[in-house]
């Protein structure tokens, strides 16, 4: 069952996942866009839920690139950026 939300000749019916992403990742390019579906995720607990994911893994990926990187990580990249990586089957630090 798809829902949809009018206001004025604008409708959304709720987005897929990702489309919400690029919603919120374009707000500023697309300001009536953004505020119209401000408007749906007031009435809709669906789109308001993946909004939240959104935010959290948003904030866990800010945490994370905030952390110090390790030596073995640096010098992996120097060596993919260098075109010599030690193996050809090496695989990214974790």
């Amino acid at each position: 069952m798809d829902s949809s939300y009018t206001t004025g000749r604008y409708q959304i019916n709720c987005p897929k996942p990702e489309v919400i992403e690029k919603i919120l990742l374009r707000a500023y390019k697309h300001p009536l866009l953004m505020q119209v579906f401000e408007e749906h995720i007031a009435s809709c607990n669906k789109c308001r839920e993946i909004v939240e994911h959104v935010r959290i893994y948003y904030e866990i990926l800010d945490a994370e690139l905030q952390k110090p990187v390790s030596m073995k990580v640096i010098q992996f990249a120097k060596s993919i950026s260098s075109g010599n990586p030690k193996s050809k089957k090496q695989s990214p630090p974790t």
